[in-house]
């Protein structure tokens, strides 16, 4: 059967009813421009052909194969059926076929809508395609169909993909589809066979147990209903015994119960007289306790002599310590005074040395500017005709005169009366020196004294200052000392308080102190290791990492060597275990490796870059002691931060890094696949953030210990010659108050006193002198000047004439002199003045401190003579007070006796009316108890006559009752007992019953005779599967062999068609190393017996001849009617493609060939050649017969059109080879092989 006529209406660019007619029953070519329609003749076959996969014939869509501008595509074919022994089943009678299908667009615009004739009848596609596939064509899976770009999928494929073309041509593909249509029925076989079986087991399985179970069952009935009439017999027996039983043990209790009310009754008098006694006791005891009048006294009183030895205590303690103080401040002062009065004398002695040295200079320019000024006023008042005053003022010579005169008689009047005072106190020292003289000696014991104690005082200080040791400075340090003592302990305080505030004070590092004698915690023990270290100024981010890396290492204890931690943990200091780290093993911990490498934090960074981050080492982050350097090292070193969770996993991995990588928020990733991550219990803030504040504090502490320590030092070196000068310092005071004691005495006397007038007296005198001389003085100047202005008013003119003359030279040339000497004059001024002023300033520091001592010492005299007294009172109150508490305590603890007492009487009363009452209530219940007797014997009584009305039988049975083994035995036996197995009989026949179906019993056997048939026709089927499944496997060894035979045969016919085509070479179908036919096949090709490696060191053209040949010998291997092949020798020469035309045309000549080409060594070759030619918008196809065939073979543009296609595709071919040129050295494009 072949393709006799085509028909074409608004197919693709065929728009006009075209019909195709000429066709040979062998080779038919099909050739025209680019464009033209050629391919859209075989896409019609293919559409005929009921082709699914749209891809195949260049559309989208069903609506791309209609016409522009159509809305229907119709595609007919007449097939020859001329020779019967091809022709397809039930259709022998019939010399030609017709086969047409339609497709209509919908008016909708979605889809289109398609339909197909068989012989003018209406069909099916489904019908459609089992005709085609009854003569060996099936366009879905063809092997008959060579379209365009089928040549490079074939060289493109895979091992498997063309073991899938063998299989095609040896017809298993139908096989595998058939046995996998037949697997999925035998699935669903099974599962309903499975659903069989689960209904038998969920349904008729249980029902027929049913049946069984209550034929079961009501044998169980039978029987417990015999049960059941026994246990209610011998429970009726048992009531009966039990009651006759009863009313014999309610008699002998109640006899009993009646013994115990008598003895109850003797108890409670018994109690009662004890309970009168004790009462009577205790109102006695209470009567002696309760005298709040002697205790208010003697409380009162106490309080009174505690409030008076408190004050005097207080007023002693503040009389001490003033003295003290007062001790302290006079020492300071004196010691003030001394220093001063040093410093004066130094002062003095500077003063007496400049003045010695300048004196000269400041005298001669005083003197000069003196006699200058004298000269000038002199020469002044001559020119005026006046004088100058002590002011400077000129006023006139007479005024000056009477002024003069004024003053000489007043300084004359206090000469005078200083002269008359000195004569008044002279005459009263005499006076009291004869007084003095009649009671001399009377104090010259005192005075010797004074005098004695005076020499010792004085070589006491002189002991004293030859120590040389200052006081001042040995308090002050003491102080010192305090105060930094204080500030260590206060800054204690708060890390304490800080540390115990930190995760619930787990780092306090809290130990029994000392642990052993001799322990010294400050220098063995250097604290837990989270004290020891500290985050980096600017790094507190990196916190939480740090945490997560030291966190289990926080808690380990920092100690001076192996011993100290030996010592710790033998003694069990810590509360827990705990890790000791010696310092002293640090050198131990050396490893040179354990900061890691600069290299791999390299590479490290070099994956972080990916994600935008950084790279740090943790070990950068923290600052640590050297003494553990090492620890802290090992730990550390090879740890790396990041930011994120993504970052440090793909650094924690990468190749070249392989470490720990922590995270800022705390996850932790080992490269041994371990990792950590969540919320810390204490959130996103660092332990070692929340005791940052610890350290400044601790660097305080370290600075202020040291400054301790060198303290201690100066003060321990000084403590021996500290002692000396306190005991030496102390006899001084003794002595000194002792001194001032007896000055003050002998000052008192009569003879103190006198002496004492004659001191002031004498004092009297030397100021009246003082006066009277420094008046005198003034007086004599007054008095000359006075007879100089006298005597100038006297003189003449002329003489005042030559004076002025006098005067003018004489005060040029003092000008002259005063003026030279001035500035060294003024500078020597300057010196002494200053000197001057620093030794008044000294003198009035010196006057101050002496004013301030004598006031201190005042004080402490009046203190120190006040204190004695006041400790003699303090004793004599504090001895008064203790009598008063011994009184007030003895009278308190014979009240706590009799508190006591009466406590313990009272509980005992109590417990007695306890009893009492205990009693009554026994006696009570005893007395119902006889009642209840009584009640329950009547009742046994009347219950066991009820019971033998009832029962009758039981007279006779009641000889048998509780004999062992019979049927009344009630050895452990009770009514409950009794009641709950006749109840449990009962329930179970009730419940037995409510479940038997007597209908059942009498089905069973009918049913089990059904169940057992279809058990059987189960078994069966089962049997029919195993056999279809060995079946199966014998028809997929049979695949196997059928396979291995078309290997065989299209082997070797693919060898024989490609040596054919290119002589000197030969191909081979074979398995992949390694493999058998069954996994896959694979080209392999030689040339003069050297195979290659690969297809791609074949040229374009050689590659397609392999690939046309492998196709050709699939063909030969499982021959089609019909053969379609759309351009396979586009990338062939026109001497290639002239052998295979030839090839087919002699090799193949009872199929039927469609193919399209350009190449005139194809279609040269063809039975029939067909042109397509477009014009006016649509296509056409003509038979060529005559000049056109001619004219088609020498066509020089189809030629050219040919060439082009081949160097378009050796340009594709070399773009697709140039990324893989420097692996490998392509094959020439020469197709002429």
């Amino acid at each position: 059967m072949y393709i006799k006529t085509i028909l074409l209406d608004g197919f693709k660019s065929y728009q006009k009813p075209t019909e195709i007619k000429g066709f040979s029953p062998q080779f038919n070519a099909i050739t025209g421009y680019n464009g033209s329609g050629k391919s859209n003749v075989l896409d019609s076959i293919c559409f005929i052909l009921g082709i699914n996969k749209l891809d195949n014939i260049r559309a989208k869509s069903m609506s791309e194969l209609i016409s522009h501008g159509g809305t229907k595509a119709t595609v007919q074919i007449r097939f020859d059926n001329s020779d019967k022994s091809v022709s397809p089943f039930g259709m022998e009678h019939l010399d030609e076929i017709v086969v047409q299908r339609t497709i209509t667009a919908q008016a909708t615009g979605k889809g289109c809508a398609t339909s197909y004739t068989l012989n003018g009848h209406a069909s099916t596609n489904s019908k459609i395609q089992d005709f085609f596939r009854g003569i060996g064509l099936n366009v879905n899976n063809p092997h008959f169909l060579i379209m365009q770009g089928r040549i490079t999928t074939v060289l493109n494929m895979k091992p498997e993909e063309i073991l899938g073309m063998v299989e095609e041509a040896a017809g298993t593909k139908m096989y595998d589809q058939k046995k996998k249509d037949a697997e999925k029925t035998m699935f669903l076989k099974e599962v309903k066979l499975k659903e069989i079986d689960r209904i038998y087991d969920e349904s008729i399985a249980p029902r027929m147990n049913k049946f069984r179970e209550d034929r079961k069952n009501m044998v169980e009935v039978t029987r417990l209903n015999k049960v059941k009439e026994i246990a209610q017999r011998k429970l009726e027996a048992f009531q009966y015994y039990q009651a006759l039983e009863n009313v014999k043990r309610d008699i002998e209790a109640s006899e009993e119960v009646k013994k115990q009310l008598d003895e109850l009754d003797q108890k409670i008098v018994s109690l009662n007289e004890e309970m009168v006694k004790k009462e009577e006791e205790k109102k006695e005891l209470e009567r002696l306790r309760d005298n709040p009048v002697e205790e208010t006294a003697l409380a009162a009183d106490h309080k009174e002599k505690h409030s008076i030895a408190m004050r005097l205590e207080q007023e002693q303690r503040a009389t001490i310590d003033s003295i003290k103080i007062l001790k302290k401040e006079i020492e300071r002062i004196g010691k003030n005074i001394e220093k001063e009065k040093e410093h004066m004398v130094e002062k003095r002695d500077a003063l007496e040395e400049s003045k010695k040295k300048n004196n000269h200079d400041i005298e001669t320019h005083k003197n000069d500017e003196e006699l200058v000024e004298k000269l000038r006023n002199e020469l002044e008042s001559i020119t005026r005709g006046t004088v100058a005053n002590e002011k400077g003022e000129h006023v006139s010579l007479e005024s000056m005169i009477q002024e003069t005169r004024s003053q000489v008689s007043k300084l004359e009047t206090n000469v005078k009366m200083a002269e008359s005072r000195k004569n008044r106190f002279i005459a009263k020292r005499d006076q009291v020196k004869g007084e003095l003289e009649k009671i001399t000696g009377n104090n010259a014991a005192d005075q010797k004294a004074v005098d004695e104690v005076a020499q010792q005082t004085d070589e006491l200080s002189g002991r004293i200052q030859a120590l040389g040791f200052d006081s001042d400075e040995d308090n002050r340090l003491k102080d010192r000392k305090q105060v930094v003592e204080e500030k260590i302990k206060e800054l204690e305080n708060l890390n304490s308080r800080l540390l115990s505030k930190t995760m619930n004070g787990r780092y306090t590092g809290n130990f029994t102190n000392p642990p052993v004698l001799g322990f010294n915690a400050k220098t063995d023990v250097l604290g837990l290791l989270v004290h020891l270290v500290k985050i980096k100024p600017g790094c507190e981010e990196f916190g939480v990492a740090i945490d997560i890396a030291l966190g289990g290492s926080y808690s380990n204890v920092i100690v001076k060597d192996q011993d100290t931690a030996r010592i710790l943990i033998d003694s069990k200091a810590f509360a827990g275990r705990r890790t000791m780290i010696p310092v002293t093993e640090n050198h131990r911990n050396y490893n040179k490796h354990a900061i890691i490498n600069d290299s791999v934090v390299a590479r490290a960074q070099k994956v972080a870059d990916e994600y935008h981050e950084k790279v740090f080492k943790l070990i950068d982050m923290v600052d640590f002691p050297d003494y553990i350097n090492n620890t802290f090292l090992n730990t550390l070193g090879q740890i790396l931060v990041v930011q994120t969770l993504d970052c440090a996993n793909k650094v924690a991995y990468a190749d070249g890094v392989k470490t720990r990588v922590l995270t800022l928020r705390g996850d932790d990733v080992k490269p041994t696949g371990c990792m950590t991550g969540g919320v810390t219990e204490h959130g996103d803030t660092s332990i070692l953030t929340l005791i940052a504040a610890m350290h400044p504090r601790k660097e305080e502490i370290n600075a202020l210990s040291k400054e301790l320590d060198v303290i201690v030092a100066r003060i321990k070196a000084t403590e021996a010659i500290a002692n000396q000068h306190r005991e030496m310092t102390g006899r001084l005071q003794v002595l000194q108050r002792h001194l001032a004691q007896l000055k003050n005495k002998v000052n008192g006397s009569p003879e103190g006193l006198l002496r004492q007038e004659i001191a002031d007296a004498e004092e009297e005198i030397k100021k009246a002198m003082a006066e009277n001389e420094n008046t005198s003085k003034e007086l004599k100047t007054f008095t000359d000047k006075m007879k100089m202005l006298e005597a100038r008013k006297n003189n003449d003119k002329a003489t005042q004439a030559k004076r002025k003359k006098e005067l003018t030279s004489e005060l040029q040339k003092l000008e002259s002199q005063a003026s030279k000497i001035k500035d060294k004059a003024d500078q020597a001024r300057r010196a002494v003045m200053n000197l001057e002023a620093a030794v008044d300033d000294i003198g009035n520091t010196i006057r101050k401190y002496e004013t301030e001592w004598e006031a201190k010492k005042k004080e402490l005299d009046e203190l120190e003579e006040k204190l004695p007294g006041l400790t003699v009172e303090t004793e004599t109150a504090n001895g008064v007070q203790k009598a008063s508490m011994a009184a007030l305590t003895e009278f308190k603890n014979h009240q706590r006796t009799l508190t006591t007492r009466v406590t313990k009487v009272a509980k005992e009363c109590d417990l007695m009316r306890k009893e009492e009452s205990k009693t009554r209530g026994k006696k009570e219940e005893r007395e119902k108890e006889v009642v209840r007797l009584y009640e329950s014997g009547k009742a046994n009584k009347k219950h066991s006559e009820s019971l033998l009305r009832k029962c009758e039988w039981l007279a006779d049975e009641q000889v048998h009752f509780n004999k062992r083994g019979g049927i009344y035995d009630f050895d452990g036996y009770s009514v409950n007992r009794g009641t709950a197995e006749l109840k449990e009989t009962i329930d179970r026949i009730e419940a037995i019953e409510r479940t038997l179906c007597m209908k059942n019993v009498s089905n069973l056997d009918t049913c089990e005779a059904k169940v057992m048939d279809i058990t059987n026709k189960r078994e069966k089927l089962r049997e029919d599967f195993k056999m279809l499944k060995k079946t199966i496997a014998v028809l997929d060894r049979k695949k196997v062999d059928e396979l291995v035979r078309a290997h065989k045969s299209v082997n070797e016919d693919f060898g024989k068609i490609f040596t054919c085509l290119l002589p000197d070479a030969s191909a081979q179908l074979v398995p992949p190393e390694g493999k058998t036919v069954c996994d896959g096949l694979e080209v392999k090709v030689s040339f003069n017996g050297v195979v290659k490696d690969s297809l791609h060191e074949l040229s374009g053209g050689q590659r397609s001849l392999v690939a046309l040949s492998l196709i050709l010998a699939m063909l030969k291997f499982k021959p089609a009617p019909l053969y379609i092949l759309d351009e396979v020798d586009a990338a062939l020469d026109l001497s290639h493609t002239a052998n295979i035309g030839m090839m087919i045309k002699t090799h193949f000549n009872k199929n039927q060939f469609v193919i399209v080409s350009l190449k005139q060594g194809m279609f040269s070759n063809a039975d029939a050649l067909f042109q397509t030619h477009f014009a006016d918008g649509h296509s056409s196809c003509n038979l060529l017969t005559g000049e056109a065939l001619l004219k088609a073979k020498n066509d020089t543009k189809l030629a050219k059109q040919a060439q082009e296609m081949i160097d378009a595709e050796k340009a594709a071919k070399k773009a697709a080879k140039k990324p893989t040129a420097k692996k490998s050295k392509p094959a020439p494009e020469d197709d002429d092989m």
